[in-house]
């Protein structure tokens, strides 16, 4: 199924869909995540905001045509949608999910264990953190996790990271897409961006 050929509205209300066949209990767990040591959890948010409908990340899979082996990793990964749309469709690629919501982490991986994916794992960790330490990755997909500085940070270890390997970055939502056009001209200046309505793919020169 094309992401064009059904509406937003519907793509959000099919992953809410897909959650409960799934067997997430994203509601209950949301409930009970508070701000945690004042980092912006988006605690409350309906999870349609929080996360990527299932139709629009395969989309971004397809279009990001990774060879087989590639490593994708997810800043912001919430309860791991992608990790379900590359273990289901993608099994020749792997993916690697961080997400500082300890509750989020913990309810993902109840629902993985139920499929046994190869490929996919959810870590609980602060990215924005000074001390932590970006993975190396062909692929890093960036929703609006956090605020500007905790994305710039991000932004900066993938730099450092582009400096000895082609890299391909996703980049979804406003805050994201407009750091990477206004401050990363070595991400969005050098090899054409693709953009689409919800998200935008950069690559570097080699990529």
């Amino acid at each position: 199924m094309e992401i064009e050929k059904i509406s937003y509205f519907e793509a959000k209300a099919l992953a809410a869909k897909m959650d409960i066949a799934l067997g997430f209990q994203i509601s209950e767990i949301e409930n009970q995540i508070k701000k945690i040591n004042g980092l912006n959890s988006w605690a409350g948010l309906d999870q349609e905001v929080l996360q990527t409908p299932y139709v629009e990340l395969h989309e971004i899979m397809e279009q990001l045509d990774l060879r087989d082996g590639s490593l994708i990793v997810d800043v912001g990964a919430a309860y791991g949608r992608l990790g379900h749309v590359i273990g289901r469709s993608f099994p020749n690629l792997h993916f690697l999910g961080f997400e500082v919501v300890l509750e989020r982490v913990l309810e993902g991986n109840r629902v993985l264990k139920n499929f046994n994916y190869s490929n996919v794992s959810l870590r609980h960790a602060d990215v924005a953190d000074k001390n932590f330490s970006l993975p190396v990755a062909e692929a890093y997909f960036i929703y609006d996790f956090g605020s500007p500085d905790h994305v710039r940070k991000v932004l900066n270890d993938i730099g450092e990271i582009s400096k000895t390997k082609a890299v391909s970055v996703v980049g979804r939502g406003r805050l994201s897409r407009d750091l990477i056009e206004r401050e990363n001209p070595w991400l969005s200046q050098v090899a054409y961006p693709w953009h689409f309505k919800n998200f935008s793919i950069y690559r570097t020169l080699l990529a």
